[in-house]
């Protein structure tokens, strides 16, 4: 498999127009990354899916990811196979504006039945061969959406948890020589009965059977390989 196709994280670049030398370029450039970027480690105690299945919602300790559900991925988790995916997830990157970014990527078990391989590949999945073993099924799932500051606001329910909570980097950008936009409040609240809601909307557990799988490239280069 391709791991550099499982990454979501997208990294900012810096260009450089001006005439210099390697060492000037270096230093440079590693001034203005420090100015427009940073990193930041979010834990996540939940990824829920909107009753209508038309958002996903990761919940961080600090901030909401609000994104619009991808159709794959909605149908993944009513298909007869979905006890056998898995999810990837590699982290996100967030603009100056909020905008963040990221994916999943689905794998569906080289150990599945072949009519479950054949219906994922029916669905969209393609077939990942592995020599001399057999072959998996993968669908890599952009995911595009809003970050929310959590105001406090987390799951209350243990329906509405994952079994452990999970930590993985956001690349977040910042106006160069000002104050990075603010965050807008989550639009998440909770119930008298403790459930969440997005609006009117109750936002469900999606990833059950699925497995999230949280992956970091930071600190490892060789896994972009």
């Amino acid at each position: 498999m391709n791991k550099e196709r499982r990454l979501f994280i997208l990294s900012g670049a810096v260009g450089i127009t001006a005439l210099l030398t390697g060492c000037e370029v270096g230093h440079v450039t590693k001034s203005l990354v420090k100015d427009v970027s940073h990193r930041y480690e979010e834990v996540v105690s939940s990824v829920l899916i909107s009753e209508d299945r038309k958002k996903i919602v990761f919940i961080g300790k600090n901030y909401h990811y609000i994104f619009d559900a991808p159709s794959i991925l909605v149908k993944t988790l009513t298909a007869n196979f979905h006890k056998n995916v898995s999810a990837l997830h590699g982290g996100f990157h967030v603009d100056d504006e909020g905008i963040v970014k990221g994916g999943l990527t689905l794998s569906l078990n080289i150990k599945a039945p072949e009519q479950d391989k054949l219906s994922a590949l029916e669905m969209g999945y393609t077939k990942r061969i592995v020599p001399n073993v057999g072959y998996f099924c993968e669908y890599e799932v952009n995911l595009t959406g809003v970050r929310y500051k959590s105001n406090g606001i987390e799951p209350t329910l243990v329906s509405q948890k994952l079994n452990k909570t999970y930590a993985f980097n956001v690349i977040a950008e910042q106006s160069s020589g000002e104050k990075a936009a603010k965050a807008l409040l989550t639009p998440i609240t909770v119930a008298i009965d403790g459930v969440l809601l997005i609006g009117q909307i109750p936002l469900m557990i999606p990833m059950i059977p699925l497995m999230i799988i949280f992956s970091d490239c930071f600190d490892n280069p060789d896994c972009l390989k």
